[in-house]
């Protein structure tokens, strides 16, 4: 049975990862275990305290994830043996394919015990208001999986699986900058419906949009189009691909202002 501590760290745009990170959260809590949760853009991963369980939590893009989410895992420090528990979680709307295998084998290298992996399918992003009871079903489904998952790593019945040379291609091509340097330039800002509040430079976990009171803000290099400006603009004057969207968030606005 686990009775270390868990510190998680997460990644959430739109706050589908977050919805099954805390459900995870509260789950393992039930079985005395305490856990804090940790916001990764937030996060210095040279810090992370190795006596403790640690949790990875964080979406899928680009069938592997962000960036930035690879560049806290590249920094995580090395271990000189296995006496750190590691497992990860992680939503998507489809497929992945290029995260849970390669993750596992960059963890193991750097001396981490890896103990469980799940997926866990959730509204797209680009979700419409019409399939409403369709996203429901989906989250309720994932959130009695976490529940399940909490129990499996508790018990030390969980496992992380992988699969060898896909995956591994999956992550190279996710890996390349020429994708992100494509994929930023799909976002814009509407200067004509933005009412110059500057919430979207607040919420950008990569500091990719700069404002200064009284002006319009300015998108500059370093988007990952994590969907989180999208998602909560009051004026839903962001633009992807020149193209206003139908917003779609999990959370309250209150959770990425804290």
């Amino acid at each position: 049975m686990l009775k270390k501590d868990i510190d998680i760290y997460w990644f959430s745009g739109t706050g589908n990862t977050y919805l099954i990170t805390n459900e995870l959260k509260e789950e393992l809590e039930k079985f005395n275990i305490k856990v804090n949760l940790f916001k990764i853009e937030k996060s210095n991963p040279k810090n992370i305290d190795t006596d403790k369980i640690i949790g990875l939590a964080f979406p899928v893009a680009v069938q592997a994830t962000y960036p930035l989410v690879w560049n806290f895992i590249d920094r995580l420090p090395n271990l000189e043996s296995k006496n750190t528990k590691i497992f990860m979680i992680d939503t998507l709307a489809g497929f992945s394919g290029g995260v849970v295998g390669p993750l596992k084998n960059i963890l193991s290298k750097k001396g981490y015990e890896c103990i469980g992996a799940k997926e866990f399918i959730m509204p797209s992003n680009y979700s419409k208001p019409k399939e409403e009871e369709v996203n429901r079903k989906k989250v309720e489904k994932s959130l009695k999986k976490a529940k399940d998952f909490a129990k499996d790593l508790v018990e030390e019945k969980s496992n992380w699986g992988r699969v060898p040379g896909v995956s591994d291609v999956v992550k190279y091509i996710n890996n390349r900058q020429f994708i992100w340097n494509s994929i930023q330039k799909t976002v814009s800002i509407n200067n004509d419906k933005c009412i110059k509040c500057g919430l979207c430079a607040k919420l950008c976990p990569t500091n990719s949009i700069r404002f200064n009171k009284g002006e319009y803000p300015i998108k500059v290099d370093g988007c990952e189009s994590c969907m989180r400006c999208i998602a909560f603009c009051p004026q839903n004057a962001i633009l992807l691909n020149k193209k206003e969207t139908t917003q779609y968030k999990a959370v309250n606005l209150e959770l990425f202002l804290k």
